[in-house]
């Protein structure tokens, strides 16, 4: 495996996702004011908000340092429309756990959650460069739609309201 390839399929993961998850960090303090309140399902959408705009931002970078020709483009416009999705997506997996876990969470649980967004992401990551890239392109779409029946479920339960967050 050569250097370019082994940092897009395991630093880059990596270093990703901790980026994104840090401002997703702030939802969880114990104490934002005084008395009580819940986290709410807020925290799934700014989180995905987070991995989009980081999105935007690497594929901004990948712009810049193109040659601008038509089939670079043509790559750019493809690789923005589909992580977008993906960093998005890792990110909102984050969310959803904080949100599920928020009562409970601890530091091990962070970390778990924080594997599982890298897992998702090296897969998508190792699955472009196979013959299954398919799936890959599926797979953040997938992941939307069972985030959102989640979420639903959640409110629907009443486990989260219209409150501010904890």
């Amino acid at each position: 495996m050569d250097n370019p390839q082994r940092i897009t399929l395991t630093i880059a993961p990596i270093v990703e996702e901790i980026c994104k998850v840090l401002p997703v960090l702030l939802f969880i303090r114990k104490k934002e004011h005084s008395g009580a309140r819940t986290l709410t399902t807020l925290i799934v959408f700014c989180a995905m908000t987070s991995g989009v705009g980081f999105s935007i931002q690497e594929s901004m970078y990948y712009f810049a340092i193109s040659s601008r020709e038509v089939g670079d483009l043509i790559a750019l416009t493809i690789r923005a429309a589909t992580t977008a999705l993906m960093h998005g997506m890792t990110t909102a997996a984050f969310g959803i756990g904080v949100l599920i876990l928020h009562k409970h969470i601890l530091i091990p649980m962070l970390f778990g959650l924080l594997a599982l967004s890298v897992s998702l992401h090296a897969l998508f990551n190792l699955l472009l460069q196979t013959p299954l890239a398919l799936l890959a392109v599926g797979m953040p779409v997938m992941m939307f739609f069972s985030g959102l029946i989640l979420v639903r479920h959640i409110e629907s339960k009443g486990n989260s309201s219209t409150e501010n967050y904890k």
